[in-house]
């Protein structure tokens, strides 16, 4: 009897050690993971403090450089100024000096036009003939006449409009990236397939295909101000981000209960604007791919949003005839009167102070963005017989 309970208790006391080394164990595992899953954390923290630190000093070199380009062209421009005419209307003032250069601006807020360079040495006199031509004399006993009418003329087609194009349907955008060497269109096959294609803009030629990142036809794209990620817009309500130097989707935002018709990056790179045929604006959290904001108003289709500069304010057009100004929280800012009709597309100077929409009335309308006062209206011009 009592060789059974010394057996006994020591096989308690056995179990009991044996439970705490289990317990020991088991602590262990749990710390080990959590310090393998700390160490995997700050290897990612490393890795993108670095890729941090490499975008922050290739935006360094940028910036010096285009601040050595402006000190340069400000040297340049700092010589005596011999000569200055308005245009017949006003609007417009012409200035020459030593820099042997003519140049053309905005009277009202002077805003640079034209710069016109071809006399050999210093430019003393510029005036605007009656038929808006622009004309100056230089120490070199040259005139020269310059035409402000300047012809547009086709560059490239990308396409060719039948069976052999490289492009699979309609083109529904196009979007530079910014330093202006890619063009990337959207478009496809509606209901069968969206495409994203990006062409060289020097050569014309394509330089990768983005697959699979929609199912249904391209509305809308923007790329983001450093050039690494592609959004797009789509009619299978999705918004996606696309990595351009992999192709990978690194982000996808869905929440739209219709077509997704418009779509941009505000400039710090860390927020998306998306646009829908529900009706509806969302304000996107790029970085966790959280939606931050619905932002309603909007009777019908909500069919462009565009960020204005580097603010979180956004240019929004819609299909009850609205052109709106709203900040990224909602707030109305300001809204642009005079449209009649269903609105597509609208546009901003990076500072805001010129805004021009167009719709279904073809009508190109011009805002003052401060006030929103109309300060011009371009109706269609008839077509010849």
């Amino acid at each position: 009897s009592e060789r059974m309970s010394a057996a006994s208790k020591a096989l308690e006391d056995v179990e009991r050690e044996l439970k705490k080394v289990e317990l020991g164990k088991s602590t262990a595992d749990t710390e080990l993971q959590l310090a393998r899953k700390a160490d995997d954390q700050a290897g990612k923290t490393i890795e993108d403090a670095r890729e941090s630190i490499g975008t922050a000093e290739s935006e360094l070199k940028r910036a010096e450089t285009n601040l050595e380009a402006a000190r340069k062209t400000n040297a340049a421009s700092e010589q005596p100024l011999r000569s200055i005419a308005f245009s017949r209307d006003n609007r417009s003032v012409a200035t020459a000096g030593d820099d042997s250069s003519v140049r053309v601006w905005n009277a009202e807020n002077g805003n640079p036009f034209y710069g016109f360079e071809g006399h050999a040495s210093a430019t003393f006199s510029a005036a605007f003939s009656n038929e808006g031509s622009l004309i100056s004399g230089a120490v070199d006993r040259s005139v020269i006449v310059w035409d402000l009418k300047a012809s547009w003329t086709v560059e490239r087609i990308i396409g060719a409009g039948d069976a052999n194009s490289p492009l699979a349907d309609r083109v529904n955008a196009v979007e530079f990236n910014p330093d202006g060497k890619w063009l990337a269109t959207g478009g496809g096959e509606p209901t069968r397939g969206g495409e994203i294609k990006l062409w060289d803009v020097v050569s014309g030629k394509l330089a990768r295909s983005f697959t699979n990142v929609h199912s249904d036809a391209v509305l809308s794209l923007d790329f983001s101000r450093d050039g690494k990620f592609l959004a797009s817009a789509a009619s299978d309500r999705f918004a996606r981000v696309v990595e351009v130097a992999s192709g990978n989707v690194v982000k996808q935002f869905e929440g739209h209960a219709h077509h997704v018709l418009g779509v941009s990056w505000r400039k710090d790179g860390r927020t998306l604007a998306s646009s829908g045929a529900d009706n509806v604006i969302k304000i996107w959290d790029f970085v966790t791919g959280g939606r931050k904001k619905n932002i309603g108003g909007s009777d019908k289709e909500v069919t462009s949003i565009n960020f204005i500069g580097y603010t979180d304010q956004a240019l929004v057009t819609s299909g009850d005839g609205k052109v709106r100004w709203v900040k990224e929280d909602g707030t109305e800012v300001r809204a642009f009167a005079g449209t009649t009709d269903f609105v597509y597309s609208a546009a901003a100077t990076p500072d805001g102070r010129i805004v021009i929409a167009g719709g279904q009335d073809s009508v190109l309308r011009v805002w003052n963005g401060t006030n929103g006062e109309l300060i011009a209206s371009f109706a269609p011009l008839p077509l010849a017989p």
